[in-house]
């Protein structure tokens, strides 16, 4: 009788949290768009961090740093003509910062661009767009004559589908005067080359016609931005030939590979710039990036 006590109440200890994914994924297939002419070619599927490698080999650790949740996945097809099929890919990354890293990573000056979601990117075979914490992809494996505004007529019914866009707060942390549209970046892995980096923001920005990369990181502490200044020093410092000064709260350097490199810390905050032109867009830029953010102890 106590032991199956104990398995009475095991069972029900876990079951609110298998209702509570089951109750995200069908939210999830909810949203899905129904596509006037065309139909589902079997039920959603629904990937995870322990298989989501069975259906991008090879591009999952593109995800999972930006807190990759799950990914629900549906095809629709034509059903007139079975080649004519389009792919729904929802990543749920957890939070909008998530899901905005992952669509950022895959920005470019040059694409084309649209306000559906928070923002959507448009190529002849794919949309891609960010809305709340959910980063989607649209894909057409096969083009056909409307396939472009068939993938924006299925992106804008899924998009009133989800919750609202949410702008993350971090996105203002670099100034937006002077910044080119479409590179503000979150990078949660490996920022600045660094693998001991924290997730942090860069952008590319244009003053008086010099080209030049912005950068910041909030820290837990005015301790750990030292400390990531300091780590950041040490790897300039390990380019032969690199001329570098430190001024304890900042340094500056220039290496031919590097080119002009300014960082420094501002109580919690590792921000800086870079440049291949000149020093003073670094400096000038560093200050701006200073002036923007809210000092906190």
């Amino acid at each position: 009788m106590y032991k199956n006590w104990i398995i009475f109440v095991l069972f029900f200890s876990i079951l609110p949290g298998c209702t509570k994914n089951e109750t995200a994924s069908d939210k999830l297939v909810e949203s899905l768009p129904d596509i006037e002419g065309w139909q589902l070619v079997e039920q959603p599927k629904t990937y995870t961090e322990d298989n989501l490698f069975d259906y991008i080999n090879g591009n999952c650790e593109l995800y999972f740093p930006y807190g990759f949740v799950r990914l629900l996945s549906a095809t629709y097809e034509n059903p007139t003509n079975s080649d004519e099929t389009l792919v729904v890919d929802i990543y749920d990354m957890g939070t909008p910062l998530g899901a905005y890293g992952v669509y950022s990573s895959m920005m470019h000056p040059d694409y084309a661009y649209s306000d559906v979601g928070c923002e959507s990117i448009h190529s002849d075979q794919q949309v891609r767009f960010w809305q709340d914490q959910y980063q989607i992809e649209i894909n057409c494996p096969q083009p056909f004559s409307n396939t472009q505004n068939l993938m924006k007529i299925v992106a804008s019914s899924l998009s009133k589908n989800l919750p609202g866009c949410k702008v993350p707060k971090e996105l203002s942390w670099l100034p937006e005067q002077n910044q080119e549209a479409h590179t503000l970046k979150y990078i949660a892995d490996g920022f600045l080359g660094m693998s001991n980096m924290p997730g942090g923001f860069e952008a590319d920005y244009v003053i008086d016609g010099s080209q030049g990369k912005g950068f910041v990181v909030k820290c837990n502490d005015k301790t750990e931005a030292q400390q990531l200044l300091t780590s950041y020093k040490e790897s300039q410092k390990a380019f032969k030939d690199v001329d570098l000064q430190d001024k304890d709260t900042h340094f500056s350097s220039f290496h031919k590979y590097s080119g002009h490199v300014w960082a420094g810390v501002k109580g919690v905050w590792f921000y800086g710039a870079l440049s291949k032109e000149n020093p003073e867009i670094c400096s000038d830029l560093a200050n701006a990036i200073a002036g923007n953010l809210v000092a906190e102890n």
